[in-house]
C-alpha cells in the first residue's frame, strides 16, 4: 500500500472528523516511512503536520501536537516530482516540461535531494497550486533585447526582441 493513499485517507478522515481512522492510517504512514528502507528518514514534513492537527483536534492534546510539529522541522522534504536532469524543477503536479531546464517528460515522483534549499520546494509548491508565473527583475538593467524569464534561457536565446511601443 502507498504512502500517499495512506495520506489522502487520513486527510479526508480528518475534515470528517473520524479520528480512529485518521489515526490509522496515519500510524500506517508512519509505520512505512520508519521502515529500513535506503533513502528512509523518518516520516515526512506532511505526516507529522497530520499527526500534529489530529493531537490537537482529537484530543486537544497540544504537548503531544507541539512534538509533532517540532518533529516537522527536522522531517525529510515531501515527495514531489523532481527533475532527472537538472534535479530542480520540483513540482506537486506532473508537467511535461521542468520548470528549470526546459527537459521533457524528465519528472520523476520522489523525494527531493537531501542538499536543496530549505523551504524551496515549499515556494514552488505553492507557485504552482496557484498557477501563478512568477517574474523577478534582472539584478543588471535590461536592454531592449531582453527576454522575461518566463521560459528556460536555453529557449529565450532565440526569441526577437520585445516590440518597442510609441508613446
Amino acid at each position: 500500500e502507498a504512502s500517499e493513499s495512506h495520506l489522502a485517507v487520513a486527510e479526508a478522515a480528518l475534515a470528517a472528523q473520524l479520528w480512529g481512522e485518521a489515526r490509522r492510517h496515519l500510524t500506517l504512514a508512519v509505520a512505512a516511512a520508519s521502515l529500513p528502507e535506503p533513502g528512509s528518514a523518518g516520516p515526512s514534513r506532511r505526516v507529522c503536520q497530520l499527526m500534529a492537527r489530529l493531537e490537537e483536534s482529537e484530543t486537544g492534546d497540544l504537548p503531544a501536537a507541539r512534538a509533532w510539529l517540532d518533529r516537522a522541522i527536522g522531517a525529510p522534504p515531501d515527495p514531489c516530482y523532481v527533475c532527472t536532469r537538472c534535479g530542480g524543477g520540483e513540482s506537486p503536479e506532473w508537467q511535461a516540461l521542468c520548470r528549470e531546464c526546459g527537459g521533457f517528460d524528465t519528472l520523476r515522483w520522489r523525494s527531493p535531494p537531501a542538499g536543496a534549499a530549505p523551504g524551496a520546494s515549499a515556494i514552488t509548491a505553492a507557485l504552482a497550486t496557484t498557477g501563478a508565473l512568477l517574474m523577478l527583475p534582472a539584478p543588471e538593467a535590461t536592454g531592449a533585447g531582453d527576454v522575461p524569464r518566463l521560459l528556460p534561457r536555453s529557449w529565450a536565446d532565440g526569441l526577437a526582441a520585445p516590440l518597442q511601443w510609441d508613446k
